[in-house]
This record gives C-alpha cells, structure tokens and sequence, in this order.
C-alpha cells in the first residue's frame, strides 16, 4: 500500500488530520480502529475541542503503555517471589513500589488502589514467620 505524501507547508487541518492517521496507522490492529470507530461519537467543531481530541489521543496511547509497564512490574516480583532469590525478589519489589507510586502521583492508578497493591506485594515478599 503506497501512502501518499503531504508537503509540511500545507495549513488544511483536514491534511494534518489525514498525516496523523496515516503515521499512526502502520502500528494499530484491526481491533484497536473499530476500539477507536465506537470511541469517537461525534467530530469536535471548534479548535480547542480539535486539540483536546488530538491531545486526548496521544495521552491514551502514553498511558496504555505506561500502564503495561506497571503490570509487568507487578508481575515480575509474582514470579520472583516464588523463586528462591531474595535479592532478586527485593530489586524487583522496589522498581514495582517505584512504579506504583509514580503511576499514583500521576492519576495512572487511584492512590489507594496503589497502596493496596504495594501492601499486598511486601506481604508477598516478606519472609513467613513461623506460626
């Protein structure tokens, strides 16, 4: 499929709109267009509302993989608790706690659910005393 190309000098929003989809297009599934499709319910008609649209779009994208790194980091302490490694467990607890408080102060994650989930990993990694 050969994409068409558009001069940088063009001031139609309609162009900037059509270069935005096309440079994005190359990396979205079929799944996350009709995701997109029932997303949007109607165009915006003023400028702002267009920026907010745009802006609205690329923080979507940022927080999805910011999102994806914070399950990976949860996970990693899972599998490394059940291993024998304490050191390991340890690093991998503190990157995830790092993690989780970073996506807390950015309203990634609601603070409390990131305090559970910290909680619920130090009880994990601690060492079980003997009852």
């Amino acid at each position: 499929m050969e994409i068409p190309t558009f001069s940088l000098e063009s001031r139609n929003r309609c162009d900037y709109d059509l270069r935005f989809v096309l440079r994005h297009m190359i990396f979205r599934t079929e799944a996350q267009f009709q995701f997109e499709k029932n997303i949007q319910r109607s165009m915006p008609n003023t400028p702002s509302a267009k920026k907010a649209l745009r802006q609205g779009e690329k923080h979507r994208l940022l927080n999805r993989s910011q999102r994806s790194a914070l399950r990976t980091a949860v996970k990693k302490v899972r599998v490394a608790a059940a291993g024998t490694d304490a050191a390991a467990t340890a690093e991998a607890f503190r990157l995830a706690t790092k993690k989780l408080d970073q996506a807390a102060s950015k309203h990634l994650i609601h603070k409390n659910a990131a305090a559970r989930t910290k909680s619920r990993l130090a009880k994990l990694v601690s060492p079980k005393k003997p009852a």
